[in-house]
Order: C-alpha cells, then structure tokens, then sequence
C-alpha cells in the first residue's frame, strides 16, 4: 500500500531478513496474503475436497510461521504505520490465543476463499494494534489509546465478498472512557482506519461494540455509521450532526429526587438522593446499581463524594440528627456512619474533597459564623476549627443545599464556600480553612430563596458561580457571575438570551470542545467562551451536574439522571 495516498507517513521497508528452512520443506517466513491463501491453493491444486479420511496418514502438528504486519499508532497529528513480524499459524484460522478474538461458544464469522484470507489478516493486523506500541516504539514518540490491557478486547473480524468488513470490540468503553473526547475519538478511528483500510480488498467497515453499532458510536459520541475507503482516509473524522450538546437520559432505578453526584471517571460515577438512595455505575451510565443505606430511609443525601476502588462519602442535609455522613469502601455492600450531627441548629450544606483523605463540610452558620467540619484521616474523624478563626456571617446569610456544591476545593489547599440569602458572597481559604477571605459578588440576592448556589473552579484563578432565585427560576438576570482572579472578584456574565436560576455548575475539560455547563430547575445552559456567552439547550429540570474530564451527568427528580453528549 503507498502510505501516501491516505495522507499517512510511509514506513521504510526494513532489510529483508534471512529465510529460515525447515529441513527438506518451504521457508517459514513467508508474505502473510499467500501464507493465508496456501491452505486454498494446495487443495485446489490436489484436485478439490482432500477432508482426512480413514485411510489418511495422521496429520502432523503445523508449526506457527512468521510474517510481517502494518499496525498504525499516532505521533503528534501524524498516523504512522508499523511493521512488526508475527507469528502465524500457517493453513488453520488465526488461533484464539491470548487476544480472543471470538467469545467462549462463538463460531467464527468467516467467508470463503479470498475473503476469509483478508479476514484472517485483518484479524492479525488488529491484535497487533490493540496491543498497543511496544515501549521501544512509545520511546521513539508513538502513542495510542491501546496498550497491553485492551489486548483482549476483539471479539470477531468478518469479511464479504463484496469487501464489506465488519469488527466488533469488547469493554473498550470502559478500558479506555476517555477515547469519547472530540480529540480522543479522532486519534482512535484515524489508526483503526489506517489499518483497516491498508487491505486493498476492503471497501467497507462497520465498527461494533459487542455486537451493536450502536453502542460504538455512541461510545465515541457519534451517530452509527457504516464507513467507506473514501471517507476514512484521513486520521481525524467529523460527526455526521454538530451543535448544541444534548442530555442522553439514562434509567438510574430510582425514583426519589436527586441532589448529589460525583463523576469519578469515564465510566464510574454515584448518585445519592432522598429517602436515603444511593446508586452507581461502572460502564458509563448504561447500567445503575442502585441501594439504600440501612436505617437511612428517612435522609435526604444531598451531596455524594466518590473515588477509585469503589469508595463514597454521603451527606444527608436536615435539622440536628438528620445531617450525617455515611462512608462505603466496597461499592455499597456496607456502609459506615462517621459523623452524627448533634447540634439542633446545625444544617449540614454541602462538601468538598482534596482527595480521599482529606475534606472540608459546610453547613449553616452557627452563632453568627461559618460552621464548618474537616478530616484528613478519611473520615475517621470530623473535626470543627477554633470558632475564632472562622470568618463571621451576616444576619439572613447562609448557604444552600441544593447541589452539594456551594463548596469546592482547588489547586493544592484551596477551599470556597458561597452564602446565600441577604448576601451573595464567597469566602476563600488558600491553607485549607486556617485563614479566610471575604469577597462579595453581584449575583441575585437579598431574599430567602436568592443567592449563590454552585461555585465551580476551572483553574486556580478561573472560576464561576450559579444561582438566582429558586422561586423564581425563569427570572433572568445576576444568575452567573465570572472570575479570573481566584475568586477575589467577580463580574456578571452578559446574558443576552437570559438565563434562568441555575443550581449547579460544572467545567467539561476537552481538548476540542470544552464547556461550563450549568443546571437548574429551569433548565441547562453551556458557555463555550469562559462563561461570557450562554445557550440554553434543554429545558428539563435537573438539580447537579458534575463531569470527569469530558465525560458527565446531571440528576434531578424523579430519579432522572443523563449523561451529557456533545458533538
């Protein structure tokens, strides 16, 4: 194949090696197409079916022959293609081996003649490459989403006579969740392309994610499609509809109103609400787990904090002994209570982790001053600061707990709380709630039901804030405000098609398309230029939304949960 005709870079042929001979037989290594095709060969030249028979001699053990294949990785912006030499079992179909490329029971899909050869090529081609780029190969600047662990994701390879090619993948989604990022699913396709399309004989491929096109596609946040020699012959392909992004509802197995959410990862998120529910997912949302905390029925989990290996912290806002923390480090199966609130005025907000030890929770001031409780053992112990270092509140402000997130923590030691009520403000410590600074904002406030809601950091000095009025929510106006200083000010973002009250708030990190996206009983917003600009998008009621790079959900009543998808 001339690598350039499909803007590739060529690979230089390497010298030829020497043949190795088995006594008295054929050289071991030989070209892979006429490697495929010699078992057809033979038994045409031996005039037609040649099936062992009773009268056969014993057939002798063939041993694995060697040849050479293109694999195609990325370097920078380029897709350039590998040659590696494989081992090949010569005259029977490409072996199941480490890779698998069928599930256990399965029969192979396989034409006949020339297209099974293709098909076993193909095949060949396609483990090398979700095997990955050898560590000499990445020391030489080659990447690849794929690596030894998504090594045994084929499950099958056909081919048509006609060329139509059809691959199907296992647990790609959940190995390799950041593939779906605009940039990321560019790279993916532009060497699965590559090395599909290096055999002249295929016209067409169809890309399956167990068995569905579907699920491939949508993995990739595209429309399924079946691609041609024509479109696929660049390293980067564009979606077939572009615009604004779009909820994708998802069944959660919950029926309660949902306040708290956290993104883990790509495929791994929790959701929490009340009447002491909890559920998660481990496969990008297509299936929730759903539960319920043992003698917790009568809580509202208004805020949930997850991390790897299955650990979850849950906080239940209400009066006194309602507001408590629970702790899970077995996906749910048990749970702890570590923290039961015993006092009658306290009202627990929201909180925040810097990773999973350490964590800061807020609540309504108490005597006139911030409450607030920390741990750095993991929840072992929650622990008030000296009263006389936290900062005072004025009279009618508080926080509100309706997304969990009117805390949130940033860069190393940072922590920022938002009050609502007769005031909008933001109180920022940079030494994890040892010392505090008070700044006011311009978002809505002045009544019960008015203030910030959400803060959200994109960095340490980028930062937004969500609110409004609750009982208003369709009011427009003083709902989203902008800094760029860490938090010290705050401007109002211009908001020229209005934007309603909005009680959660949250950055999309992508490479190609990234995104504020914020959320309320109104409906979801998205800004594409810091939070100057707004588009609503949905007008669905949701409470929270958070994101784990480019990936994310949003949740509200009636156990609505979605994932965001964008073009």
């Amino acid at each position: 194949m001339d690598a350039s005709l499909w803007g590739l870079r060529p690979t230089p042929n390497p010298a030829t090696p020497p043949k190795a001979y088995r006594p008295g037989g054929l050289p071991v290594r030989l070209p892979l197409p006429l490697l495929l095709l010699l078992p057809l060969l033979l038994t045409t030249a031996c005039g037609g079916d040649r099936s062992p028979g009773a009268g056969d001699p014993p057939a002798e053990e063939t041993e694995p022959a060697e040849a050479y294949v293109t694999v195609f990785f990325s370097r920078g912006e380029e897709t350039v293609g590998v040659r590696r030499l494989v081992e090949v079992a010569a005259g029977g179909p490409v072996e199941e081996g480490a890779a698998g490329s069928r599930l256990p029971g399965e029969e192979p899909q396989r034409a006949h003649g020339p297209a099974e050869a293709t098909a076993r090529m193909l095949e060949v081609a396609l483990r090398e490459h979700l095997a990955g780029p050898t560590p000499a190969e990445r020391g030489e600047g080659l990447t690849s989403w794929f690596s030894p662990e998504t090594a045994h994701t084929l499950r099958s390879v056909s081919v048509d006579g006609g060329g139509s090619a059809v691959v199907d993948f296992r647990n790609l989604a959940s190995l390799i969740p950041a593939a779906s990022s605009s940039a990321g699913s560019a790279m993916l396709l532009g060497e699965l392309n590559a090395t599909v399309f290096q055999h002249p004989e295929v016209s067409t491929v169809e890309y399956r994610l167990d068995g569905s096109c579907e699920a491939f596609w949508n993995w990739l946040q595209y429309d399924c499609q079946i691609l041609t020699r024509e479109e696929a012959g660049h390293p980067s392909l564009q979606p077939q509809e572009a615009g604004h992004p779009s909820w994708q509802p998802q069944e959660s197995g919950l029926t309660s109103s949902l306040r708290g959410l956290s993104a883990v990862d790509g495929t791994t998120a929790w959701i929490s609400g009340a009447g002491g529910r909890f559920a998660f997912t481990r496969d990008g949302g297509t299936t929730w787990n759903p539960g319920e905390v043992p003698g917790a029925d009568a809580l509202d989990f208004r805020d949930v904090e997850a991390f790897p290996g299955g650990v979850a912290y849950l906080m239940s806002a209400g009066p006194g002994a309602s507001s408590r923390i629970y702790k899970t480090a077995d996906w749910g199966t048990t749970w702890t209570l570590q923290h039961a609130n015993e006092l009658e005025d306290a009202f627990f907000n929201g909180f925040a982790f810097w990773g999973p030890e350490a964590g800061a929770l807020v609540g309504d001031p108490l005597e006139g001053r911030m409450f607030l409780l920390l741990t750095e053992d993991g929840g072992g112990t929650w622990e008030r600061p000296d009263e006389g270092r936290l900062p005072a509140f004025e009279a009618g402000e508080y926080g509100f707990a309706a997304s969990g997130t009117n805390i949130a923590t940033f860069g190393q030691d940072g922590l920022a709380i938002a009050s609502g009520g007769s005031l909008a403000r933001v109180f920022l410590s940079r030494d994890r709630g040892r010392s505090w600074e008070v700044f006011p904002t311009p978002i809505t406030s002045g009544t019960p039901s008015s203030g910030i809601f959400s803060i959200a950091f994109r960095s340490s000095a980028d930062a937004l804030l969500v609110g409004g009025d609750y009982q208003e929510d369709g009011r427009t106006g003083g709902n989203i405000a902008r800094s760029g200083d860490g938090g010290r000010s705050w401007t109002l973002a211009p908001e020229p098609h209005g934007v309603g009250y909005r009680s959660g708030v949250a950055w999309r990190d992508d490479t190609l398309r990234p995104l504020w996206v914020a959320v309320g009983t109104s409906g979801s917003s998205y800004s594409e230029d810091g939070g100057l600009g707004w588009v609503t998008f949905d007008t669905a009621p949701f409470n929270a939304v958070a994101f784990a790079g480019p990936v994310g959900w949003a949740v509200g009543p009636e156990g609505r949960v979605a994932r965001l998808r964008v073009d």
